[in-house]
């Protein structure tokens, strides 16, 4: 089984028992804040989600997943998500899905047969992921 995860934060920050040790931006909601001496950006902030989103449609084109399933949708600052839980998505929809998930609108987890893509509360994780049949 192949695990990939993707994080923002450079492994050079982090203590010998995983702490990181910087302060760095978490959200969205970030943007114009200043962390170690640079402001967040829009454009900064744009940089990052877009290399997540690249980042996971590629782990999936690998897989040769064609499309993911929602799962475990929870609603966050949106009262109308624009997926439903069982819905299918190609990549591109779970692209555009995902963005939302990272700018914390709602939260779910995204499933296939054979991976699945799982994006941790700040921009810790997120992964595709060899697995047994998807949750729905």
């Amino acid at each position: 089984m192949h695990e990939f995860r993707v994080t923002k934060y450079n492994p050079q920050f982090r203590t010998p028992r995983g702490t990181y040790s910087r302060s760095e931006w978490t959200s969205r909601s970030d943007i114009g804040r200043v962390y170690e001496g640079v402001e967040l950006t829009l454009a900064e902030y744009q940089r990052v989600e877009d290399a997540y989103l690249g980042a996971a449609a590629a782990f999936l084109s690998e897989a040769q997943v064609a499309q993911v399933t929602v799962c475990g949708l929870e609603l966050a600052l949106i009262d109308y998500p624009p997926v439903a839980e069982g819905e299918q998505l190609t990549i591109e929809q779970l692209r555009e899905a995902l963005r939302g998930v990272l700018r914390e609108e709602f939260w779910c987890r995204f499933e296939a047969d054979n991976a699945f893509v799982h994006v941790g509360y700040d921009y810790r994780r997120a992964a595709a992921l060899p697995q047994g049949p998807s949750c729905c």
